[in-house]
C-alpha cells in the first residue's frame, strides 16, 4: 500500500508538470486499488482484535497507517484531477 501511495503521489506530479493527462487518468484509477487494500486492511485488523485482544494496540497502529497511506493516495489522485 505504502509503494502503490508513492508512486501514485510521484505519477500525479510528473503528469501535472508534464500536462500528461493519460498519466493522470491512471494514478486516479489506481486510488481504487488503494481504498481496497484500506478496506482489506480494516476487515483484517477488526478479525484480529476479537482473536487476539492483546495486540489491540498494535492492530490499531496499523489501522491508523493504512489509513493515511490512502490519505497520501486521496492526495496524489487530486494533484491528478487538477
Amino acid at each position: 500500500m505504502g509503494l502503490k501511495s508513492q508512486a501514485m503521489l510521484r505519477d500525479s506530479i510528473d503528469s501535472l508538470v508534464e500536462m500528461d493527462v493519460d498519466l493522470a487518468r491512471q494514478v486516479c484509477i489506481r486510488d481504487d486499488e488503494v481504498d481496497d487494500l484500506k478496506h482489506t486492511i480494516r476487515i483484517g485488523v477488526e478479525s484480529m482484535i476479537r482473536r487476539q485482544p492483546e495486540h489491540t494496540q498494535a492492530l490499531l497502529r496499523l489501522l491508523a497507517v493504512s489509513r493515511n497511506l490512502e490519505r497520501i493516495a486521496d492526495g496524489a489522485t487530486n494533484i491528478a484531477e487538477m
